[in-house]
């Protein structure tokens, strides 16, 4: 295994707020597999209540967990939320498993990222990744009439 590589910008730890979580752990396929069925056998597989999880292959031979959750609590401490922790750390001892976890919180300063990839995988990335944080706000007002004073 190479070196990883990881990449952090935190927010708050803990929040008494929902959030909104984005997981993505993906790589080769047969590594994929192999880390569901370590955590299905381990007891570590997290679970899907209130989550949109989805499972696929992409490119070439490479499968993809995402999964995103909405207005939940993520603390640590919380069951669900260590599953889903120690499921990432046990993702990032895979060869060529990249993982990225974004949370969200209420306050606009309450965004934390992680992201852990190989080393060797550094430029293949860079500002490439399936996950993002993007605060906005749309208008889509009625088209305008003239008025007469």
């Amino acid at each position: 295994m190479g070196h990883r590589r990881q990449i952090r910008k935190r927010g708050s730890m803990r929040t008494e707020y929902p959030s909104d979580v984005a997981i993505c752990i993906y790589g080769p396929k047969d590594n994929i597999i192999a880390l569901v069925t370590a955590a299905r056998i381990g007891g570590v597989m997290p679970e899907i209540d209130g989550s949109d999880l989805q499972m696929f292959d992409f490119g070439n031979n490479k499968h993809m967990i995402h999964a995103f959750y909405k207005n939940v609590e993520w603390n640590y401490g919380l069951p669900a939320v260590d599953t889903w922790n120690m499921f990432l750390k046990n993702a990032a001892a895979f060869d060529g498993v990249t993982t990225e976890f974004i949370r969200i919180g209420e306050n606009e300063n309450d965004i934390q990222i992680k992201r852990e990839f190989e080393e060797e995988d550094a430029d293949e990335y860079g500002e490439n990744w399936y996950l993002g944080v993007n605060r906005s706000m749309r208008f889509d007002l009625p088209e305008q009439t003239s008025v007469n004073t």
